[in-house]
């Protein structure tokens, strides 16, 4: 069986990456993925992480649709628009071993390119590191690259190491996005900075990467992610929050040559 035969229903294809665990990357994969379908893209989200994965409990509050096996071909799990595939929903164990050579390609075969999408594009949650799934990835199938920091240093050093293995795959990087930059005070409204690094001016002017925008911490996205409602399922518009995943869509449609696209107040 040819492992990639069925990368070509890939119309459009983004990896989501930061380099390290923790800077809440799989949670703006997943509300990006709500903020495209809302204004009616079909949207496929794949789980990359296949020794720990998040998204089955980011979504668990949600009436997803259950994987079908159909032959060697995959049914992906649905609601509304969008597609997702993890391992976590199709019950493989999740023991934190790392696969490598032909199990490797065969987990991604099921969980990928084995999958009947329809979609109009694919957001990769890449698990941390620079592991031999990155590199298969990166190798097998084209797409651009948004990166996901927290303005710390650590965070940083994380995501120069994934810039360099992008870069040898020769693929393009729309920019980074920090998360995690303030929280508003509700009762000033002014932003308290929680991290004493500033990306843009330490990260991005330093490689030459474009700095797109910074997300908050936003308490609501955090206990709605507790309960497995993402926030741009049914988000308050209105909200700072709410806003910036409209910019960062924008960012992302533009970017592909689609210019109907929403625009933030």
């Amino acid at each position: 069986m040819e492992l990639f035969a069925n990368k070509k229903q890939f119309k459009r294809v983004v990896y989501v990456y930061s380099g390290k665990g923790g800077v809440g990357k799989s949670t703006i994969c997943l509300n990006l993925a709500f903020a495209l379908s809302n204004f009616g893209y079909k949207v496929g989200v794949f789980d990359g992480d296949l020794s720990t994965p998040s998204m089955p409990n980011l979504v668990k509050g949600l009436d997803f649709t259950k994987p079908i096996m159909k032959g060697v071909i995959v049914l992906p799990s649905r609601y509304k628009n969008i597609a997702l595939t993890s391992s976590g929903l199709l019950g493989i164990p999740s023991d934190g071993t790392f696969l490598s050579g032909q199990y490797l390609k065969g987990a991604l075969y099921q969980l990928l390119f084995g999958v009947k999408w329809d979609i109009d594009i694919l957001l990769i949650d890449m698990p941390p590191g620079t592991t031999d799934l990155h590199k298969e990835l990166f190798f097998s199938l084209k797409g651009e690259v948004l990166l996901v920091t927290t303005p710390h240093s650590t965070s940083y050093e994380d995501v120069i190491r994934g810039i360099a293995l992008i870069e040898r795959f020769n693929i393009p990087i729309l920019g980074i996005v920090e998360n995690m930059s303030y929280v508003k005070c509700d009762n000033c409204h002014h932003n308290i900075v929680l991290f004493p690094e500033n990306s843009k001016k330490v990260l991005c002017e330093k490689i030459g990467i474009k700095y797109l925008l910074s997300f908050p911490f936003d308490s609501q996205v955090s206990k709605m992610a507790s309960r497995g409602l993402p926030y741009m399922n049914e988000p308050n518009l209105e909200s700072s929050t709410a806003s910036k995943y409209l910019d960062l869509l924008n960012i992302i449609i533009s970017s592909g040559g689609d210019r109907n696209v929403p625009v933030s107040e």
